[in-house]
Order: C-alpha cells, then sequence, then structure tokens
C-alpha cells in the first residue's frame, strides 16, 4: 500500500517554478521510506538505495527507515519528477534493491 503524500514545495506549477522554494531542504531529496520490519520482511534494511516499481513504470530513490510509517506500507510523495511516471497515488508498489 502507498502513502503518497508530496512535498511542500511541489503542490503547484508557481510553487514549482520558484528557485528559492525549490533550493530548500524541504525540496531537496525525493526518498521513499518503510518501517523498519517492512525493510527486514523484504530484505532492504542494509540498502540505500532502492527501486520503486509500479504500473510497469520504475524510478530509483533514496531508501529511508522510518517507523512513522505504516508496517506493510511504503511512504513516497507525489508531485515529483522522480515520481512522475509512478501512477495514482495508492495501489500495489514493488521495492527492489538495485543491482
Amino acid at each position: 500500500m502507498a502513502n503518497r503524500r508530496g512535498p511542500p514545495y511541489a503542490g503547484d506549477s508557481l510553487l514549482r517554478r520558484a528557485p528559492a522554494l525549490q533550493q530548500t531542504s524541504q525540496a531537496a531529496a525525493t526518498v521513499v521510506a518503510v518501517h523498519s520490519a517492512t525493510a527486514e520482511r523484504h530484505g532492504l534494511s542494509g540498502a540505500e538505495r532502492v527501486r520503486v516499481i509500479q504500473n510497469g513504470a520504475s524510478a530509483e530513490l533514496a531508501l529511508v527507515i522510518d517507523d512513522r510509517v505504516a508496517p506493510g506500507a511504503v511512504g513516497l510523495p507525489v508531485a515529483t519528477a522522480a515520481v512522475a511516471e509512478l501512477g495514482p497515488g495508492g495501489g500495489e508498489i514493488r521495492l527492489e534493491v538495485p543491482e
């Protein structure tokens, strides 16, 4: 299950085109977050990056272990270029460690 939320400065085209806002730490990196139990269950605990696969498209992102994410869910932002091809904000997502 995906938990898709957008970065604070990616909500609309005006915000995305504001250079000063795009240089802030809140806009800096697109990461995928999972609970530590989910990472362990899927063999991701030692990984720094993962391939996120949804609807036949994929994106390689930094992995963050965050126990605020529900076990079995994936925290993944929307409205960023890095995840634009992945599909809707909900649905099945696969994570793999890139080779």
